[in-house]
């Protein structure tokens, strides 16, 4: 943990030192502030009237003097933790964030929506707990302590004795504790995860439980987990509270001490009544930094708990490896690029589904990629921006090793139009630019045209500037497809994977979609993954895979002549149906 501290503290070392460097004047400050008092009674009120009204006056404003600067230091010091605080969460939250975009899409998949938004989002104060609630504050409290049981000492050794006896048994208190807290900590870290994720697949699979009737079944589960999560979080507060129970009575007993052995000492002679209302202010003021540094123990189980949590996530979420500076390669979009595949194998696990594929699609040309369901057709377009990583053999662009190829300038070389494209909940005007975003209002209007998406586009309330719901709720599927070639259209990468756009769409809207990409593909080296075989015919290659193989290659009229597996699979595919009796 000292190192997960250490290493988010960079860059917030200079506010840090100066918030640990305020801590003493503020505890000295504070610790003066009784002294006018005993100076009134002890030598104002105990002249007995005869005392200068000047001396009382001068009191009164040094009273008030060393409470304004003191709260004035306060009120910096409150103002650089907000800062801090917030600087370091958004620090551990970004880089969570950044590592969720740099892993294989393989990785990604492997994690639960809800418990990476509870990582991002709630783990990510787990730097500001560690520094600043448990390490600055700790550093705080005890410059208080420090300094109040010096000047008790001072004034009264037993008193000073008792105030330490009574630091030393709490902290002794909150160690016991520390077992207890660490665990529950972990617990409630985990549970509440749980629950996040439950409501994020509630939420994305809402049509699945709506038509298969499980609204029941899945309400049971919510208050199953959510029943887990605060249960683990009443054992922590449980924790807590009888940490805090035992802390505020160990302060009690030893206020009481000191009342009664300050009063039989002021009855003897060995204090005045000043000093014993000064030694009752820094007891009863020791309470708040001792009790804090008591409460540091517990408090690190929580911070702990969500440090592991994001130093587990950022250690199990592998980058996709960048080239060094060295052996990088870029490449300029505006070129017609060849894609070659040699000898890639790929496995999910140690499950097989790629073996020794090798092809070629020249700068300009159409790739068609068909096969039955689980062929592998997915897995090996994915490959091409570094999705996911082949397990051997590799893949050039204009005869580069792609993995030579920084990650932003190869995916910004390719363009997806996928069956079910995800459009952002935001303007359709943003959604079209979202691979350009400098593109001009011009430059959209003419993508959505070549898209065919210009029409209904106008005929919406706010047009363009129409917000569509996540994933675009609201929208047909053919006016999805539209826009997400729109996208394409702008981005105008020379390299196009269309997996499978119009294998959910009725026929008029796939002669719309289809049209619209006849625009796209102009140019281009294209990948298509088809369902529907006739959407792919005049294709100039088409590969037909069969559980991670290459059976066939070739143009349409040569593969329907070869009478092999496509041949099957177009003739099944347009094979007249039988009449009904």
């Amino acid at each position: 943990m000292a190192r997960f501290a250490w290493h988010y503290s960079r860059g917030h070392r200079r506010g840090l030192i100066t918030l640990i460097a305020l801590a003493p004047l503020a505890a000295v400050l504070a610790a003066a502030i009784p002294w006018p008092l005993k100076y009134v009674i002890d030598d104002v009120l105990g002249a007995g009237g005869s005392a200068d009204r000047t001396d009382l006056v001068l009191a009164a404003v040094a009273l008030v003097l060393i409470v304004l600067v003191g709260q004035a230091i306060v009120l910096a010091q409150r103002r650089l933790e907000v800062g801090l605080a917030r600087s370091l969460t958004v620090d551990v939250g970004a880089e969570l964030f950044q590592r969720l975009q740099e892993v294989s899409l393989t990785d990604a998949q492997r994690y639960r929506v809800g418990d990476v938004v509870a990582r991002v989002t709630r783990d990510s104060s787990a730097a500001q707990n560690l520094i600043l609630a448990v390490g600055v504050t700790t550093v705080q409290h005890a410059a208080y302590v420090v300094i109040y049981t010096v000047v008790l000492w001072r004034l009264d050794p037993l008193s000073g004795a008792i105030a330490w006896a009574v630091a030393i048994s709490q902290v002794a208190v909150a160690r016991w504790f520390a077992a207890s807290s660490n665990r529950a900590a972990a617990r409630q870290a985990q549970a509440e995860a749980d629950l996040m994720a439950e409501v994020d697949s509630a939420l994305v699979g809402v049509e699945e439980i709506w038509t298969n009737g499980a609204t029941e079944r899945e309400i049971e589960s919510f208050r199953s987990v959510s029943h887990e999560a605060f249960g683990s979080s009443r054992q922590s507060d449980t924790v807590r509270l009888s940490f805090g129970l035992s802390a505020s009575l160990l302060s009690a007993i030893g206020n009481g001490i000191v009342l009664i052995v300050g009063v039989q000492r002021v009855f003897s002679g060995d204090l005045t009544v000043g000093a014993l209302l000064v030694i009752l202010a820094y007891i009863q003021a020791l309470q708040a930094p001792v009790e804090g540094l008591a409460y540091a123990i517990p408090h690190v189980a929580a911070a702990k708990a969500k440090a592991r949590r994001v130093i587990e996530f950022l250690a199990d979420a592998p980058r996709v490896a960048e080239p060094s500076a060295d052996d990088a390669v870029v490449l300029l979009a505006g070129r017609n690029l060849d894609v070659r595949f040699e000898s890639v194998s790929y496995a999910y696990g140690s499950t097989p589904v790629l073996h020794d594929i090798s092809l070629h699609a020249t700068a300009g040309t159409v790739t068609a990629l068909v096969g039955p369901t689980g062929a592998g057709k997915t897995t090996l377009v994915s490959l091409l921006p570094r999705l996911i990583d082949p397990a051997t053999g590799t893949i050039t662009i204009d005869n580069v090793d792609h993995r030579r190829i920084p990650l932003r300038n190869l995916r910004n070389l390719i363009a997806v139009v996928r069956q079910d494209p995800y459009l952002f909940p935001t303007t359709i005007r943003d959604n079209i630019a979202y691979g350009r975003p400098d593109a001009t209002n011009d430059d959209i209007v003419i993508a959505a045209r070549a898209a065919r998406a210009h029409d209904f586009i106008s005929s919406l309330a706010d047009g363009y500037d129409t917000r569509i719901g996540d994933g675009g709720t609201g929208l047909s599927g053919g006016e999805r497809q539209r826009l997400a070639i729109a996208r394409a259209l702008l981005k105008d990468a020379p390299i196009l994977i269309l997996d499978e756009p119009t294998s959910a769409l009725d026929a008029e809207t796939e002669a719309d979609v289809m049209d619209a990409i006849d625009h796209l593909v102009d140019g281009r080296t294209v990948f298509v993954i088809a369902h529907r075989l006739s959407t792919i015919r005049s294709a100039d290659t088409i590969i037909v895979l069969e559980a991670g193989r290459i059976r066939e290659h070739g143009t349409h009229h040569e593969l329907i002549a070869a009478n092999g597996l496509y041949h099957s699979l177009y003739t099944t595919q347009f094979a007249q149906p039988r009449p009904r009796r």
